[in-house]
């Protein structure tokens, strides 16, 4: 089993992974990790998402975009597939 690292949106990624083939990871060290981009998105109020809204799309007025992020949003999917590895 393989361990992995990252921060922020890389922190994303790294619990993305681990929640996709949670079989393939023994442990993930996260640090400020962006977890919840869903959860964020939907909240136009919070200082950064309508800015995000350009590089994303708008998960509130698209569709598509609503459904890719729940996809692979790591908060949404949490122990979907199996048993989470260790995150840190």
């Amino acid at each position: 089993k393989m361990c992995c690292e990252g921060s922020s949106a890389g922190g994303l990624l790294v619990a993305a992974c681990m929640n996709e083939r949670p079989d393939l990871w023994e442990v993930g060290l996260v640090r400020v990790g962006y977890l919840d981009p869903l959860g964020a998105m939907l909240d136009s109020n919070l200082a950064l998402t309508p800015q995000e809204y350009v590089e994303m799309g708008n998960p509130i007025e698209q569709k598509q975009v609503f459904e890719n992020m729940l996809s692979y949003s790591p908060y949404q999917n949490l122990g979907v597939r199996g048993e989470f590895p260790s995150l840190y």
